[in-house]
């Protein structure tokens, strides 16, 4: 039982000796700038974007195509279309993908899951 000013005779104390290196009292998990208050002074709500279902799905399945196609630009264009904040990663000293050298075809791997659990979504084939 916990040891405190109500029961004495406990076998487990309790000692408040604060944060430790590294913690943290909260956590912020808003990434823009667009915070907005709400009624209590301490949080604050986000108003970020965002496509509705149909439209994301419609988005995945073309972008699963692009993915397929290797059409390495469809699916940068998509993927920068889905989220504006995205930045190609790629080096400036390397070749765009485009002009890359081809590399060695890979062993054959078990295929991977599907996409989509909703075999609605699924294109042809997959």
């Amino acid at each position: 039982s916990v040891s405190d000013e109500f029961n004495p005779d406990g076998d487990i104390e309790i000692v408040t000796i604060g944060l430790r290196s590294g913690e943290k009292l909260y956590e912020e998990l808003l990434i823009g700038e667009n915070a907005m208050p709400t009624a209590h002074q301490r949080i604050m709500q986000a108003r970020e974007g965002f496509l509705p279902r149909d439209r994301l799905e419609t988005e995945l399945v073309a972008l699963k195509a692009a993915i397929e196609g290797d059409d390495a630009e469809a699916a940068i264009a998509i993927l920068k279309h889905l989220v504006p904040e995205y930045r190609n990663s790629e080096p400036a000293d390397e070749p765009p993908v485009d002009e890359a050298v081809e590399a060695p075809p890979e062993p054959a791997r078990p295929r991977a899951e599907p996409l989509f659990k909703d075999p609605s979504l699924a294109t042809p084939g997959s």
